[in-house]
């Protein structure tokens, strides 16, 4: 087997979760116009609570029927879910078209971590680990852009078809990539009981679900905050979201060579931090001054990439669970909290109007704090 293959296939499957769910962010104000009475963010939210659902599934399962089973079954529903957003003539169809690309390609999502445990171990999994996190934050840095200039081009329904086209490319590859599955393992989804059980990881978890809200509230909010207060269409929009990425990238070059960074006192320092960005954007929008904004928000993402895989860290490592288990248990509650906070994102925008978003980010990071303070 050559590592590169795996490498890629897990590269390909944690980068697809991301792709299906953001690449539609920019074509939501879009959607409500032409679509009435659909809300763009809740169509955001829906597929993160159902990705956080199934991902406790799928990761049992898995290792029960096998890798290749497993993810190919993803493929199909989660390809079947973005036809059927391509084709929605209502807001109704197309939740249900989410729930099904969610369900399908969270698979994706829990099976590419599988298959580099089962390939490498020691220091060579380490370095595996290590270069798919580099590609995995470097490849979704195309989607709202990708997004954002499909939907300028062909309209909304663009997206979610380029998504279902991107689909076809992962059956060829995990034929050519994963041999047939063997060594199954039972299926227990017991252990998770352990997890509700154990203190310092479910608290750990809460807080990397409320932190990861805040910036889900700021990558929902983005597309009717751009066009209210700049008139940013969407490949504008898909542009201003990408160029955030980068700086995640700095942020977690930072964090893994100052592995102090991680610390409980370092991380509350760093959300106070986050917390005076916010304060100081919202300030800021009320005058006008954008420029100013933009520079809060550099800022905050250099933090948020010092933040995530600190507190992601913090939760397994304070953990007496099995690392595994553990590890799906903190992924699963961190999208619950972003999708929870893309359906507030409405909520707050309706009673707060161009405020709402920055709102809703301070209320989580205040919440955040709380989590981590208890820990």
């Amino acid at each position: 087997m050559i590592p590169r293959r795996i490498l890629l296939l897990s590269v390909l499957l944690a980068s697809f979760s991301q792709l299906a769910a953001y690449i539609c962010v920019p074509a939501v104000p879009t959607i409500e116009r032409e679509l009435p009475g659909t809300s763009g963010e809740r169509i955001v939210a829906v597929y993160l609570v159902v990705v956080a659902i199934c991902q406790l599934v799928w990761g049992p399962v898995s290792d029960g029927l096998g890798r290749r089973r497993t993810i190919m079954a993803g493929v199909v529903l989660g390809a079947a879910g973005s036809a059927l957003c391509a084709v929605s003539a209502g807001g109704t169809q197309l939740v249900l078209g989410r729930i099904m690309q969610a369900a399908g390609f969270s698979s994706c999502l829990v099976n590419s971590r599988a298959v580099l445990r089962d390939r490498f171990d020691g220091e060579a999994l380490g370095r595996a680990m290590a270069s798919a996190t580099v590609w995995i934050a470097v490849v979704p840095t195309l989607t709202p852009t990708t997004g954002g200039a499909l939907t300028d081009w062909l309209g909304w329904r663009a997206p979610f078809a380029f998504t279902l086209v991107a689909a076809s490319v992962l059956p060829p590859l995990l034929t050519w990539t994963l041999s047939a599955d063997a060594d199954r393992k039972p299926v227990r989804f017991s252990q998770y009981l352990r997890c509700l059980r154990d203190r310092q990881l479910l608290l750990g978890s809460i807080a990397g679900g409320c932190h990861f809200g805040a910036l889900n509230a700021f990558t929902v909010g983005v597309p009717g905050l751009g066009r209210q207060v700049a008139g940013l269409g969407p490949t504008q929009v898909g542009i201003l979201i990408s160029a955030m990425t980068p700086m995640f990238i700095a942020g977690a070059l930072i964090a893994s060579v100052r592995p102090g960074l991680g610390s409980r006192r370092a991380a509350l320092a760093g959300m106070v931090s986050q917390i005076c960005c916010v304060t100081a954007s919202l300030f800021f929008l009320r005058q006008g001054w954008l420029m100013a904004v933009l520079a809060c928000a550099v800022v905050y993402g250099v933090l948020q990439g010092i933040l995530l895989p600190a507190l992601m860290a913090r939760a397994l490592g304070l953990s007496g669970a099995a690392a595994g288990i553990s590890a799906s248990f903190f992924g699963s509650l961190q999208l619950l909290g972003g999708g929870v906070s893309a359906w507030l994102s409405p909520v707050f925008a309706a009673g707060l109007g161009v405020l709402g978003t920055g709102t809703l980010m301070l209320v989580l990071l205040i919440g955040a704090i709380e989590f981590v303070r208890r820990t």
